[in-house]
């Protein structure tokens, strides 16, 4: 494949400034080289997965460390992230559900999700 991608230009500004911070999210910060190795060890998963260049990749994460890293991951790849959130059981009657074939092998060919419950977004105003 030719061209660049988003992850090959996240790639350029590791090489430059690995010890700068990237990312500073809930108190959490990392800089450009741990935010890198992160998203390549769940690149190297998904590809160990199945998943292959052109699929699409789930992500049902609220904004977060994790969120950024699926889509860099996804980017590595050269997958194609799909962001679908988690949704608060308060809004899921405002919210659709997943049609079928996003759940079958012809939507997402895997799914980014966090093990652990991430706090959920703040109620909108109004």
């Amino acid at each position: 494949m030719s061209g660049f991608n988003l992850a090959d230009l996240f790639e350029s500004v590791v090489d430059v400034v690995p010890d700068r911070i990237a990312l500073v999210c809930a108190g959490r910060r990392l800089t450009y080289a741990k935010l890198d190795e992160r998203a390549n060890r769940l690149a190297h998963h998904l590809l160990a997965t199945g998943v292959a260049p052109g699929e699409h990749v789930g992500v049902h994460l609220y904004n977060a460390v994790e969120y950024l890293e699926c889509m860099l991951a996804a980017f590595k790849v050269r997958a194609v992230p799909v962001s679908r959130p988690p949704v608060p059981s308060s809004w899921r009657r405002r919210w659709p559900a997943p049609r079928p074939a996003e759940a079958s092998r012809g939507g997402a060919a895997a799914t980014c999700t966090l093990s652990t419950p991430a706090a959920p977004p703040a109620p909108l105003a109004g």
